[in-house]
Order: C-alpha cells, then structure tokens, then sequence
C-alpha cells in the first residue's frame, strides 16, 4: 500500500511571524517616540502654554471683545497691548484707576503661572506719538523719558500688588522706546501704547527644579 505524504506549507506561518514581528517593532517605536524625553518636554510646554493662554482668554474676555486690549501671540511669547489712555492721563506716567484694575487683573495670572515655570520672563514697553514734550523743565523732559517711566510704572503696579507676594521681581524688565517705534504712520493713538511681552519658558528650563 502506497503511504501517502503530505508536504505542510510553512509559508503562511513564516509570513504572519513575520507580519506580527514587524507591528511589534513598529509599536515599540512608536511608544518611543512618545516617552522620549525631549517629546515629554515638549508636551509638557505646550500644555502649560495652553493653558495661560486660555486662563488669560477667559480673564479679559470683555477687554479683548470691547477692544480695550489686543493681543497677539506665538510659541514664544504673548503679546498684550494696551492703549495709553486706558492706563494714564494725557502725558502722565501715574497709572489712572482703570489702568490699576486691568493689571489688578492681569497680575492674578503671574504667580500661578511663574511658580510651575511656565513664564520665563515679563519684559513692558511703553511707546508714545511723535508729539514733542512742550515743558523741558520738568519730569519727564522727552518722549524716552515719559515711555521709560509708564513701563516702570506697570511693572512697579504689578510687583507690588497686595496679596501676590509670590510675584518673582526678577521676571521683570523695562524699555521706553519714546516714539522711533510706531505701529502706524496715520493714527498717533495707535502709537501711545503699553506692551506687555511674556515670555515662555522653554523645554529644559521648564523641567529644570527651582533655581
């Protein structure tokens, strides 16, 4: 009687190992790529970021719909425009009480975002119009003077405000810029302005422990 031999097929197998071993390898770098080091930096950046950025959307929804502020932003920084008048009296560098109520406001976000590192630093610009300061006699003599003192003034406001003791001063920093750095050649009011710039941390200082 003739034994009948039966050839078994390995292809199927070895393509289905090989099939199995090939999503394995791909998972793995795939999950990799998730947990690396510099990733979980970046994600942790960005949702801090995020975060601030939504806390402040929030915070000044009626400023920003009313047109009082604008803003404009990045990865690195946001940027927050304030209009002189909303802050001071004409060629004044004491901040009037509405000016104290927004950055009342504003200075509520500094330590919860500046203590998880999220800010790196806070720089104020003032800027004014082309108008010459008539009286040379007394404070403040030129436009730098008066742009110089209105950003020394915020930050003085914001440091200072009662029940943030946990405000970190060496966030902060000045420029006056007087009137060489205009927004617009047609409307001076545009160019009376304050700008507040925070500034993000980046990745390694942002993981880094206190310093």
């Amino acid at each position: 009687m003739d034994t009948q031999h039966q050839e078994f097929n390995v292809w199927p197998l070895m393509i289905d190992m090989l099939t199995s071993i090939l999503i394995i390898i791909m998972l793995f770098n795939f999950f990799e790529e998730i947990v690396r080091p510099q990733n979980l930096e970046q994600k942790i950046v960005e949702m801090r970021r995020d975060r601030f950025f939504k806390d402040f959307q929030v915070l000044f929804q009626e400023e920003i719909g009313s047109k009082k502020i604008n803003y404009s932003s990045n990865f690195d920084y946001l940027q927050i425009t304030f209009s002189d008048k909303i802050l001071f009296g004409s060629g004044s560098y004491y901040l009037n009480n509405s000016g104290k109520n927004l950055l009342e406001k504003f200075g509520g976000l500094i330590p919860i975002h500046s203590s998880n590192k999220t800010i790196h630093s806070i720089q104020v610009e003032g800027h004014t119009d082309n108008k010459p300061i008539n009286d040379k006699e007394t404070f403040p003599l030129d436009n730098w003077d008066l742009s110089s003192a209105r950003a020394i003034a915020v930050i003085r406001y914001l440091s200072g405000i009662k029940g943030n003791k946990a405000i970190d001063k060496s966030l902060f920093s000045a420029n006056g810029f007087g009137e060489f750095n205009p927004v617009s050649n047609t409307d001076d009011s545009k160019n009376r302005r304050i700008e507040i710039k925070v500034y993000f941390s980046n990745k390694k200082s942002l993981l880094d422990g206190p310093g």
